[in-house]
């Protein structure tokens, strides 16, 4: 009866030690994945602004050659 109890707990135990790794490894790939798409929306956010900037350079140009 004990040794019953005792060896379902060792079971609970494990699982619960593999759902934890498990879950370790989601968080970690979430983690990462975040960086990642963080990484990616400041790269367009510089290339962005190297467009207004380009667009703003080009309508000056075009505006001087006017007058």
């Amino acid at each position: 009866m004990l040794e019953d109890q005792m060896a379902r707990v060792v079971s609970t135990l494990d699982r619960l030690a593999t759902n934890q790794v498990e879950l370790d490894n989601a968080l970690s790939t979430l983690a990462d994945a975040h960086i990642k798409t963080q990484q990616q929306f400041r790269q367009t956010d510089a290339r962005i602004d190297r467009l207004v900037l380009g667009i703003g350079d080009l309508i000056r140009a075009m505006s001087e050659r006017k007058q």
